[in-house]
């Protein structure tokens, strides 16, 4: 998902924001980009750039998207990847637009105090 701002995002302050959003996630720096993690085999990527910042939903652990490339590897290509597109490809995107949804928040509304998404308590 890519999301156009006309301002710069600070890095930090989204950490901040997407931490206050999601409580019960972990939300990590990794090199140049922040990871939301909901668990091993699910996440989202949000990475800030010049004028846009890109959300796209992977894998929230590196270790666990070796091991599914390494099953790619090892048990070929067809059965991996059906795995995947039946029982982790859905709940990846379904992080990727709760997440695109609360930074979007974030680049309209500045830091203002982030609405919890539907079924997440607000953090106080």
């Amino acid at each position: 998902m890519k999301l156009p701002t006309h301002t710069p995002v600070d890095k930090l302050a989204l950490q901040a924001y997407l931490q206050q959003a999601f409580p019960a996630f972990e939300v990590v720096p990794r090199q140049s980009f922040l990871v939301v993690k909901k668990s091993g085999w699910v996440g989202a990527n949000v990475v800030v750039k010049n004028n846009k910042v890109l959300v796209v939903g992977n894998f929230g652990s590196m270790g666990l998207q070796m091991l599914f490339m390494l099953c790619v590897v090892l048990l070929g290509f067809l059965i991996p990847i059906v795995l995947y597109l039946i029982f982790v490809f859905g709940k990846q995107r379904a992080l990727e637009k709760e997440v695109g949804a609360v930074v979007q928040q974030y680049i309209v509304g500045g830091a203002q105090q982030p609405v919890a998404p539907a079924g997440y308590a607000p953090a106080v």
